[in-house]
């Protein structure tokens, strides 16, 4: 049942309008879904009375369901990556209780995080059937078609009850402080419709520093533009020039990351968006990529950015780069 999750994910609809240049752009993290019921009820309380809040927009066959659902705190803090964890713990996920019910099961999306990159909703479905409804959803910042990456994680809280995690990258052109995610679906546990959810969204705060370093090599060349801290994440912005068949040629580099101190710092997830004045020069595109890793603590004199080959896991020495953090945005 858990790669039935990675599969559906997969399926979302992309615009047929964008363009090709973008759908080259746009790059998926492959985190590890996980789909596991919790294991441990003594540590499991209640969500009646969190839950209930907005409960006027909450069918009463949902809410009499709800009270019987047992969750460890909130989904951000229960099934969420450490970015996500970390967030929630400080109080910055924003409480939405969007939801909607076709016979006996009901979909909600209970809380979101935007970090200004990286859009997570935790949600819960209820008599779930097998079939996360994301597949054929459709997806809108504001009035803008919206087609960034997503990945998910999730639990079973019963044997019919399931709250998860859904989170989406946001493209740069597409980045704003606040804006509305519209969510349209046309089918929900095996039956056609029309269903409309609508989550006001504000970013939490963040420190950016300007990054003016470049390395290049034979194939790539990495142009660093930004650095941002939030307390969900860790984002590295920068220009990645590659080879315009790199990944037929099983040629994509992803970036190993490392504090001042030489400490790991993990990736989350990732994202790319087509530069339209760089496209196929000299068979070479240019992305407008970034990277989310998992927030830090405190704020490093420098960071060390490692690409490699992920195919293989080859470095590429010269694009290896101290990363220093000086000029705050």
């Amino acid at each position: 049942m858990s790669n039935k999750i990675n599969d559906e994910l997969n399926k979302i609809k992309i615009p047929k309008e964008l363009h090709e240049r973008s759908k080259r752009g746009v790059r998926k993290a492959k985190l590890e879904n996980q789909k596991r019921r919790i294991k441990n009820p003594v540590i499991a309380v209640a969500m009646v009375g969190v839950l209930m809040f907005g409960a006027s927009s909450i069918s009463p066959a949902f809410a009499s369901t709800l009270q019987s659902i047992p969750i460890i705190g909130s989904i951000f803090g229960t099934v969420g990556d450490i970015g996500l964890k970390e967030a929630d713990k400080s109080g910055l996920s924003q409480i939405t209780n969007e939801t909607f019910s076709v016979g006996e099961s009901s979909f909600m999306i209970r809380e979101a995080i935007y970090d200004g990159s990286r859009l997570s909703l935790g949600f819960i479905i209820t008599n779930y059937s097998n079939e996360l409804p994301f597949k054929k959803a459709a997806y809108k910042i504001d009035e803008m078609n919206f087609y960034g990456g997503a990945s998910s994680q999730g639990e079973f809280i019963n044997d019919k009850d399931y709250a998860g995690i859904i989170s989406f990258i946001v493209p740069n052109e597409l980045k704003r402080d606040s804006f509305n995610f519209s969510i349209s679906f046309d089918e929900f546990n095996g039956k056609k419709g029309n269903w409309n959810l609508n989550i006001p969204v504000t970013k939490i705060e963040g420190e950016s520093f300007l990054v003016m370093d470049e390395a290049t090599s034979k194939d790539y060349k990495i142009k660093m533009k930004k650095v941002t801290f939030t307390s969900a994440t860790t984002e590295i912005n920068f220009d990645l020039t590659e080879p315009i068949n790199a990944e037929e040629l099983n040629q994509i580099i992803r970036f190993r990351l490392y504090d001042d101190q030489g400490n790991v710092v993990k990736e989350l997830s990732a994202g790319g968006g087509g530069c339209s004045d760089c496209e196929n020069i000299d068979g070479k595109i240019t992305l407008d990529t970034s990277v989310q890793y998992e927030p830090l603590k405190h704020i490093p004199d420098y960071l060390i950015i490692e690409p490699y080959i992920s195919s293989t896991s080859e470095n590429i020495a010269e694009l290896r780069m101290e990363i220093p953090l000086k000029e705050s945005e």
